[in-house]
């Protein structure tokens, strides 16, 4: 574990939150980016288009839930002051995609509907304990 890194990540989100350049921002520790960004999603029946990194195992991409990692949504408007507070900030990042109406699509497959994935999300536990 790296304490002054995700001091640093802390700090950095904290500041952007406070000059207004993120819509939102979710940390990726229980599930991974793929479950941050339906909670994410779900609030308002969003959807998302991402793209994994090659240099990752799909798997590892979409649930690794390593330290100091959040996945921040940005209106384009301030996209470009985004990464100029990043870099200053020397923060590592990555655009990986875009806010949809609906649909999930990851690396241009569609993944259904986050109203779908809701149902499943909000139902996961009563079905395993019902059976």
């Amino acid at each position: 574990m790296n304490v002054d890194r995700e001091y640093a990540v802390q700090q950095g989100i904290k500041k952007l939150i406070q000059n207004n350049l993120i819509k939102s921002a979710h940390d990726l520790s229980e599930g991974g980016l793929f479950i941050a960004l339906l909670e994410s999603a779900m609030v308002n029946y969003f959807g998302f288009d991402i793209k994994t990194d090659p240099c990752f195992r799909k798997d590892a991409f979409l649930f690794g839930e390593a330290q100091s990692r959040i996945t921040v949504s940005v209106s384009p408007v301030h996209k470009n002051k985004l990464e100029d507070e990043l870099k200053s900030l020397s923060l590592v990042y990555s655009n990986i995609g875009k806010v949809t109406a609906s649909s999930v699509y990851i690396d241009d497959k569609e993944f259904g509907h986050c109203e779908e994935w809701e149902k499943i999300y909000d139902s996961v536990i009563e079905k395993m304990v019902t059976g």
